[in-house]
């Protein structure tokens, strides 16, 4: 099984109504949300962790969740409300305002919720609630705990607005980072963690630091995936683009699941992660960001979407 920890966030998307009105559509969201239902709409055996709301949008969550088979046993009700993010579209990329103070999200505790079992062979975690306290260390304590337990996995999707204290939060991610097996950014994310360094030197850093699998997503220019003994470099996939939201989210969902296919995805198994193996993980990952890129919002696929 694969958990994800992190935020769960209704996206308000910008749209026009019969009458030629603006009005917002809500859709649900959220980094580690969007990879957790991604996995189960693949079939991967997910489980997620957090504190939703008891609001009519926590609800919503946990029902889409139930839907892909996604194991919701820890998750935790809370009264305050949903995090809810109003989204801009520019050429198709989403700039965000959020209303996130005081919500559900920021009662998280890993106290509240139940053990790991030993079925749990990666945690998956990220996004901006590292930036945010006490929750980013409240997450940053939960994954230290696992790291020996069971691989680790961490997008960093970093949304500098809600950074309550940038020195902290940088030092965060560079802890973070070294514990990580597998390590993901976009482009936006280097230029704001690594000003000025290119994306190569990046990935080496992380593989230096004892990551197995390092990846920066490119957008439109693709994908870049490395490990000590290989480095791919594929295209993006040539779709009409409705808007890019919760693509990386998407990409990550389909790598993870592409792994979970070649049964690498054990500490015993990424010893066995070859090229064929990574290459599958990687076009399944650009399947299922490509799929999302054409819908308005973070819509994950189902497995036959995807694969025929």
């Amino acid at each position: 099984m694969i958990i994800t920890v992190g935020e769960a966030v209704v996206d308000f998307l910008p749209e026009r109504n019969l009458d030629g009105a603006r009005t917002f559509r809500p859709v649900l969201g959220g980094s580690a949300f969007n990879v957790a239902l991604g996995l189960g709409r693949l079939g991967v055996p997910v489980g997620y962790v957090w504190a939703l709301s008891s609001d009519l949008f926590g609800a919503r969550f946990a029902e889409a969740l139930e839907e892909a088979d996604v194991d919701t046993d820890r998750i935790v009700f809370v009264d305050e409300p949903s995090t809810l993010a109003f989204v801009g579209i520019d050429k198709g990329e989403p700039h965000f305002d959020f209303f996130d103070i005081g919500s559900a999200g920021r009662q998280f505790d890993p106290a509240d919720t139940s053990p790991l079992g030993g079925d749990v062979e990666l945690v998956h975690c990220g996004s901006y609630v590292l930036g945010t306290e006490p929750i980013g260390s409240f997450v940053e304590d939960f994954i230290s705990d696992e790291v020996e337990e069971r691989l680790i996995s961490l997008d960093l999707n970093i949304r500098p607005k809600l950074v309550d204290d940038e020195a902290a939060y940088r030092q965060r991610l560079t802890r973070m980072v070294d514990q990580a097996d597998i390590v993901k950014a976009s482009m936006d994310d280097i230029r704001w963690l690594y000003p000025g360094q290119p994306p190569e030197m990046v990935m080496e850093y992380w593989l230096e630091g004892g990551a197995t699998i390092a990846i920066i997503t490119r957008g439109d220019l693709g994908v870049h995936v490395a490990t000590d003994d290989f480095v791919l470099s594929k295209p993006a996939h040539a779709v009409d683009v409705r808007d890019t939201l919760g693509a990386g989210d998407a990409f990550m969902a389909g790598f993870l699941a592409g792994l979970v296919d070649a049964d690498v995805l054990t500490a015993e198994g990424f010893k066995g992660l070859n090229e064929d193996r990574l290459e599958h993980a990687t076009i399944l990952g650009q399947r299922v960001a490509a799929y999302v890129c054409t819908q308005g919002g973070a819509d994950m696929p189902w497995r036959y979407e995807v694969t025929g």
